[in-house]
């Protein structure tokens, strides 16, 4: 039975029925200090995580194909040569290294899922630039790959006095998204070998952490997502004196596949 998507608690919270609420990222700590990333909507410094479902490019569910398995797109406007026909076929497999082409940033992560501490997901103190996938029996969650079933979901901390893995999708100093629409997220998995999966930014989101994002459909979807994947953090307030209240979630879908 494919688990619910909504009426998650917040992030620092106990799990909830929902899937949204499971992937709440809740990042305690991220006020100043890292936080953590947890599976339940957050409240405080933590931050929230939910998975979104539907068909590729969806929001909202509904269609079942999958723009990912049907026909992937033979361009990106990143340096990089498209794979096409059967080596385009990538098998869902643990995720390794993330790579924005836009700032050159790349971003490694870690070989095991997202720990869960307290309810909460949390990427680790000790190597803030490193992001983590979550995935559970219970979760509708998959691994990144062309044929993925539903939403992907990646954790990572932002942190305002140093380097964090997910820094670079939100300015903190400017309280804006560093990328735009249509920025591309490329994805190296174990399956993957040299090839790179290439999703493109659909859609960002600065819920709250106290039932916010848990319990919100445009970022979860009512149905499952095939191609979608999400990236979560907290969002850093300006004054250093304050504690996150919201996260930063950008939406992306499977586009290409490519070599680097």
């Amino acid at each position: 039975m494919m688990a619910r998507r909504t009426g998650i608690p917040s992030l620092l919270g106990t799990w909830g029925a929902g899937v949204a609420a499971a992937l709440t990222v809740g990042l305690t700590g991220c006020a100043g200090s890292a936080g953590s990333v947890s599976p339940v909507t957050a409240s405080g410094q933590a931050s929230a995580i939910a998975p979104p479902s539907g068909s590729l490019g969806s929001t909202d569910g509904g269609a079942t194909t999958s723009a990912a398995t049907a026909s992937l797109a033979t361009a990106t406007t990143s340096p990089g040569s498209v794979v096409t026909g059967e080596a385009a076929q990538i098998a869902p497999s643990v995720p390794r290294e993330l790579f924005l082409p836009k700032t050159g940033t790349s971003i490694p992560i870690a070989t095991t899922p997202c720990p869960v501490v307290n309810g909460l997901l949390d990427p680790g103190r000790s190597h803030l630039e490193t992001a983590c996938y979550y995935t559970a029996p219970d979760r509708p969650y998959s691994l990144p790959g062309t044929s993925a079933a539903d939403l992907t979901v990646l954790a990572g901390h932002t942190w305002r006095k140093g380097p964090a893995a997910f820094n670079a999708l939100y300015d903190w100093r400017t309280q804006a998204f560093a990328v735009s629409q249509g920025d591309e997220l490329w994805v190296r998995t174990e399956a993957s070998g040299q090839r790179w999966l290439v999703y493109r930014a659909v859609s960002f989101h600065t819920p709250t952490k106290d039932g916010g994002l848990a319990n919100d459909t445009s970022v979860w979807g009512t149905a499952p997502i095939p191609g979608r994947l999400l990236t979560i953090g907290c969002l850093q307030p300006t004054d250093l004196s304050q504690a996150s209240t919201r996260n930063v979630v950008v939406a992306w879908d499977l586009g290409a596949v490519v070599t680097r």
